[in-house]
């Protein structure tokens, strides 16, 4: 035994007994999980693949029975009810083919044993059910064991509970405008109980919701309506991935969700990350035959990519609230948001200091600002009072709370929620 655990190689011997997170030795721990990212970057690159050829089938081939938007998701909400077997080989609650293929006839969408099995591949094909031993499996079968997709909570691609079908989504602007009013709305409604919206049917029926960014047009969005799209995008990406997943509690958990969650959005696969840095803020660049450059916002006016930063929530004290953004007062909601955020701004006249959130060095750090300019800027971003000392007294310096806090705060659009 003493040989067998000399010769493995310490994150691969961390990684089979699952027990990453006991792991003592801080060397071998970081090995195991940058392997164990690996892998899952990979399943997950070949899931967005598979997910793609899922998005254009019916371009090529139409299914043999086609469901409807709102006929889909009543049948996920139906199938919720149905209850899960533990399968022993794979190790996974799931259903089991033959149930499914039961519960199909017994509610009367199927016939005959023939229709049932059609139904359940088209199923299958819309991702509505996967296989838990093969998340690729494509082919229905009655010996296998399924689970509805809306019940997975991964580092994964979010916004697959279903894939969407032929329907027109709509105006892709007021779409994401639609979708994140809906979710600040139940967000709200539920008080931040994050254990209870997860199995919450009004919740799940907002994930098959978004299924309709899969397809949305980029083609409508022009300069004002592009950026508030993403600016709305981000918003949900944040506050849907926190609701299906758990608010992040460290700073680890939350740069693993910005960069392995990833939203499909007109068939192109973005992650939180990237929609900030590379769309919002341009601060990076997707390589050069990326599909994905064609729908960078581009924004060269430097004062007005700094107020996109007070668009970008993370769900803490240390980044501003979630806002519901329209083109026609896109930089007005934005100075609202800045205004409510830099409230606690601190000025303190004698030692000649403005102590700020750490979001204000971000500036400096990601848009290259100087001191002096972010100084400048503050002056329209503060409440009157403080804007007017900071303007008359000249001498002020910058000063970057040290601390930040990971614990959840929500501080959502006041104008969305006491419209309900």
């Amino acid at each position: 035994m003493s040989t067998f655990l000399t010769e493995k190689k310490p994150e691969k011997l961390v990684l089979d007994k699952k027990v990453l997170d006991a792991c003592n030795a801080a060397e071998d721990f970081k090995m195991a999980q940058d392997h164990l990212m690996k892998e899952k970057e990979s399943k997950r690159q070949k899931y967005e693949k598979f997910l793609a050829e899922k998005l254009d089938a019916g371009k090529k081939k139409k299914p043999t029975i086609e469901l409807g938007e709102s006929h889909c998701d009543e049948i996920v909400l139906a199938m919720l009810k149905i209850p899960l077997e533990q399968n022993k080989k794979a190790g996974l609650s799931g259903i089991p083919g033959a149930e499914i293929l039961k519960w199909i006839q017994d509610n009367k969408y199927a016939a005959n044993k023939n229709d049932s099995l059609a139904f359940a591949q088209s199923l299958l094909s819309k991702m509505v059910i996967f296989d838990i031993s093969d998340k690729l499996s494509a082919k229905f079968s009655p010996k296998e064991y399924y689970n509805l997709t809306c019940r997975t909570v991964e580092y994964s691609v979010l916004n697959v509970d279903k894939v969407w079908g032929e329907e027109d989504p709509g105006d892709t602007l007021n779409l994401s405008v639609e979708l994140l009013t809906k979710l600040i709305r139940y967000v709200y409604s539920t008080k931040l109980d994050f254990c209870a919206m997860r199995s919450d049917p009004k919740f799940i029926q907002i994930g098959l919701d978004l299924c309709a960014l899969q397809k949305c047009s980029f083609d409508s969005l022009t300069y004002g309506s592009k950026e508030a799209f993403w600016l709305n995008i981000y918003n949900i990406m944040v506050m849907y991935s926190h609701c299906r997943m758990a608010p992040p509690n460290s700073r680890s958990d939350r740069q693993l969700l910005s960069e392995k969650c990833t939203f499909c959005i007109g068939r192109l696969f973005f992650s939180l990350s990237e929609v900030q840095q590379n769309i919002i803020l341009g601060t990076s660049n997707f390589p050069g035959k990326d599909k994905r450059t064609t729908v960078v916002v581009g924004e060269n006016n430097k004062k007005r990519k700094a107020l996109f930063c007070f668009g970008l929530p993370d769900g803490t004290s240390s980044a501003p609230g979630f806002y519901v953004y329209h083109p026609h007062d896109l930089e007005k909601r934005l100075r609202e948001s800045a205004l409510v955020f830099l409230e606690s701004v601190e000025l303190d006249g004698n030692d000649l200091k403005v102590k700020c959130p750490r979001l204000i060095r971000n500036l400096s750090k990601d848009l290259g600002f100087s001191d002096d300019d972010i100084l400048a800027m503050m002056v329209d971003w503060l409440v009157p009072s403080k804007a007017k000392q900071l303007k008359d007294q000249p001498g002020f310096e910058l000063e970057i709370e040290s601390t930040s806090t990971s614990d959840p705060v929500y501080c959502l659009d006041g104008s969305v929620v006491s419209a309900e």
